[in-house]
């Protein structure tokens, strides 16, 4: 708040374009601060709603905890999404992202960056696991199909 008074008191034609931009990403992170503290409180309105989800779309996330979380804690947390990724079975992945969102308003930023991280891979894994049988499955029916036709013609054709 004392960096958005400060910017606020100065002129627009005082402020560079770095604090230009700066003093609308504080007012935005503000304004979404207060609709998120009544969305707790069940009084937003549906607009208000809808801004907060664009608000929180991945790409703003990512921006906001690149901000939030140090060099070393954003190096710890992607060592440990790999490890967790490359250790755990999809039971265990879909458990364990389900233990985090249990407990999801206790989670530090880097758990909230690991839970979002790990809930992504373990989404893809699962879309190209679902992707591979569909794959196979089309490969297989297409194989049966054109057995099909060839037992089929052989009865026309004789």
């Amino acid at each position: 708040l004392q960096r958005i008074d400060y910017l606020s008191s100065k002129q627009v034609t005082e402020l560079t374009n770095n604090e230009k931009e700066e003093l609308t990403t504080l007012r935005k992170e503000l304004k979404m601060r207060n609709i998120s503290k009544k969305y707790e409180d069940k009084e937003t309105s549906v607009a208000d709603r809808l801004e907060y989800a664009d608000y929180t779309t991945q790409e703003h996330l990512d921006s906001i905890i690149s901000r939030k979380l140090t060099i070393e804690e954003y190096n710890r947390a992607k060592k440990q999404i790999q490890e967790i990724v490359d250790t755990l079975s999809y039971a265990e992945l879909e458990q364990y992202c389900e233990l985090l969102k249990n407990n999801f308003n206790d989670l530090s930023m880097i758990d909230l960056f690991v839970l979002r991280e790990v809930n992504r891979k373990f989404v893809l894994k699962t879309s190209k696991k679902s992707s591979k049988q569909l794959t196979y499955q089309l490969k297989k029916n297409e194989n049966m199909r054109y057995n099909s036709v060839i037992e089929a013609s052989k009865d026309i054709i004789c």
